[in-house]
């Protein structure tokens, strides 16, 4: 086989074999967003913790650059809410703003993170987060005995603080208030 038409068929597959393969691209840089609403809600609750009125959120930004971490101590950060910018400084990695700054309306709050210059690109991300309206879920026992004591417990989610003492609750029953003894999250009703 050493016919000059078999080696000119192979040198064009192998070319064509050359020409073929894959090239793979690096993955682009991206940007990951954190936060965490400072929202009151029970212990027993699973679910990611939202803002509700008057709440903080910590914001955190990390760029991921092929797999790896990058420093951005020495990077401009822009930080944006609802579209307006609200924070920028070198290095800033963390970002806090409160709900009753933005208002309700929509009933979400959006915000979003710029990194300038990257490998000469700015790269950003953004986050659009649901503004949840307080709760007040009253956990009364199952009523297996018709007349007696029951105990009545509120539980809080969504409230805009970190200590649910602060807040003032008030029972009533058949149109009276009712006092209890147990401090303003609980009552014992007499039926």
């Amino acid at each position: 086989m050493n016919h000059p038409f078999y080696s000119f068929i192979s040198l064009i597959s192998f070319v064509s074999f050359i020409g073929a393969t894959p090239v793979f691209a690096a993955p682009l840089p991206q940007l990951a967003l954190t936060w965490r609403a400072g929202s009151y809600v029970e212990s027993s609750y699973a679910g990611k913790v939202l803002p509700g009125l008057n709440t903080p959120i910590a914001a955190t930004v990390q760029l991921i650059d092929d797999g790896k971490v990058i420093d951005l101590s020495k990077r401009d950060i822009r930080w944006f809410v609802n579209n307006k910018l609200a924070s920028s400084g070198v290095g800033q990695v963390r970002f806090s703003f409160q709900t009753d700054e933005i208002g309700l309306s929509g009933a979400s709050v959006g915000f979003k993170a710029v990194v300038l210059g990257y490998k000469g690109v700015d790269i950003q991300r953004a986050v659009t987060i649901p503004i949840a309206a307080p709760e007040v879920v009253v956990r009364a026992p199952l009523l297996t005995v018709v007349f007696g004591a029951h105990t009545l417990r509120a539980l809080l989610y969504f409230w805009g603080v970190t200590n649910p003492q602060t807040l003032r609750l008030s029972w009533g029953a058949n149109g009276a208030r009712v006092d209890n003894g147990y401090g303003e999250r609980a009552v014992e009703l007499q039926i």
